[in-house]
This record gives C-alpha cells, sequence and structure tokens, in this order.
C-alpha cells in the first residue's frame, strides 16, 4: 500500500499564534479607537421614564410673573449609555413675550439648542438639552421649566413642556436645528439630517388645537380650551437626507404658530471593513 506524504506547504503568509499580543483584547479596543467613526447606531427612546408631559392652563385669576411647572420624578434608567435627556416648552398668549426661559434635571441646568423666539402675541416653541454627563450628576430628578416672563391672566392660555429620555445619542450640542413660525393651518419647516438613525425631535406652540401630520409619534399634546395649544413629536430616520415637520390646525381658521425641530445624531459604530483589516494586520504578518 502506498503511503502519500503531505509536505507542509511554505505558503508566505501564515497565522503567527506565537506573535499574538497577551492581551489580545487590548489589541482589539486599541483597533477601535483608530479605526473611528463608521456605520452608525440608532437613537432610542428610553422606555424606563420614556416620555412624559404637563401643562399650565392660564384663568382670570393667573399672576403675571415668573412661573414654574414641574413634571415629578422623571426617571432615566441607569444602565443605557450615551444618554441625553430632551425637554420641549410652547404655549401661546404668554405675557408678550416669553421672556426668559430655563429648565433643570434636578440640580443641572439644560441647554438651550435654539434660542428664544416668539411672534407678536408671545406665541414660543423651544428644546433643551442634558448630556450622560449631567444626568449622572444631578442631584433630584425633577424637571423644572422656568418662565420667567409670566402669562397673560386670560382663560385658555396655555404654559406646555415635556421631557424625553434617550440613549446611544452623540452628545455633542444638537447642531442640526429648524426654527419657524408664521400664521395659518399648515406649520412646518424642513431639517437636513446628516447621519442614518437620527432623531428628529419637534415642538410646536400654537393658538387653538393642532395634530401631527407628518407620521411621528405624538409626544406631548397640552390644550388650554379651545384657544391655545402645545405640542411635540419624534420619529427616528433611517435613512440620512431632508425631512419635512409638520402639524396641521383642527379646522379652517388661521392661527399664529412657532415650531422647533431638531436632529439629534447616533453614536457612531467601527466601521466593520477596517476593524477586520486591522485585526488581519495584527495576526498575520509576511514570512521572511
Amino acid at each position: 500500500m502506498t503511503r502519500q506524504h503531505h509536505s507542509r506547504s511554505r505558503n508566505p503568509l501564515r497565522l503567527e499564534i506565537a506573535s499574538w499580543p497577551v492581551s489580545f483584547a487590548a489589541a482589539i479596543a486599541a483597533l477601535l479607537a483608530i479605526c473611528g467613526a463608521g456605520q452608525a447606531a440608532m437613537v432610542s427612546v428610553d422606555t424606563t421614564g420614556g416620555a412624559d408631559d404637563t401643562g399650565l392652563a392660564a384663568t382670570s385669576t393667573t399672576v403675571v410673573g415668573a412661573i414654574d411647572l414641574t413634571i415629578a420624578g422623571f426617571d432615566i434608567a441607569a444602565t443605557n449609555s450615551d444618554r441625553m435627556l430632551l425637554v420641549a416648552v410652547g404655549g401661546n398668549e404668554w405675557n408678550g413675550a416669553p421672556g426668559t426661559v430655563s429648565v433643570s434635571y434636578g440640580d443641572q441646568a439644560l441647554t438651550p439648542i435654539n434660542g428664544s423666539d416668539t411672534t407678536a402675541d408671545g406665541i414660543y416653541s423651544g428644546l433643551f438639552f442634558l448630556s450622560d454627563a449631567g444626568i449622572s450628576a444631578a442631584t433630584g430628578d425633577d424637571v423644572t421649566v422656568t418662565l420667567g416672563g409670566g402669562m397673560q391672566n386670560r382663560s385658555g392660555d396655555i404654559l406646555g413642556m415635556a421631557a424625553i429620555s434617550l440613549y446611544d445619542a452623540a452628545q455633542s450640542v444638537p447642531s442640526t436645528f429648524n426654527h419657524a413660525d408664521g400664521n395659518g393651518t399648515v406649520a412646518s419647516t424642513s431639517i437636513a439630517t446628516t447621519t442614518d438613525g437620527a432623531m428628529v425631535v419637534a415642538a410646536l406652540g400654537a393658538g387653538q388645537l393642532w395634530h401631527i401630520a407628518d407620521g411621528s409619534t405624538l409626544w406631548a399634546q397640552e390644550e388650554g380650551g379651545l384657544t391655545t395649544s402645545f405640542n411635540a413629536g419624534y420619529r427616528t430616520v433611517s435613512t440620512a437626507g431632508p425631512v419635512n415637520v409638520q402639524f396641521d390646525k383642527n379646522g379652517a381658521v388661521t392661527r399664529n404658530w412657532d415650531l422647533s425641530a431638531v436632529a439629534v445624531n447616533p453614536v457612531p459604530e467601527p466601521t466593520t471593513a477596517l476593524v477586520m483589516l486591522g485585526l488581519a494586520g495584527c495576526v498575520f504578518r509576511r514570512r521572511r
């Protein structure tokens, strides 16, 4: 019987197991850092605290002056990474102008994403954010909005606020932002998302009652009778590009409106191809 002898191949590339680093995990971590940004993840809503809202409707006895509005005990899960707290504020028929609007989470001040803006009759919308570091540092978990300008003492005026907790969100101040105001039965603006998986959040202050018309999830709705309203919505955008943000009025009578919208980008993930190339560089080498 003939015995076959298999000779060892002299391939110039061979796996050098003995040359692997002592800490392979450390090598992978370094590769991930070197590879940098790649395919994006997706911003998600924290279902622990989720989204909550509250409103304060003015009456004939409302005192014009500084007003606080609070969501008590807003829970944000500690187990999620890259968290972000977003708070929307809006309303109609405040005391001529909104004055100073400030928002806090416990003892941490939120950063306004947009500058305050108002139409002639005191309609306002604004968005504020707090990063993961601020959430972790907060003592207390109440979300509070202070309206320095107060409200007119007229029945039906509304101050609305809403809080939503996100995660897997980029931690810098969201820079893709748009604001618009006008008079009519359609309140809309366009926002150009630059990253797949971004989340678009919008807030509307307006006269009379409105509803979401762009397919977003209704996040908050506060109404002051039939005269004023505050609305907020959010949606995930799977593919980057222009996004229309729109609320339509209930009924044909035109009213003033003020709309703010922001795109929150996801935390980037390393590019798979670059990681694999880096790993190959670690474990293969040309045999001399």
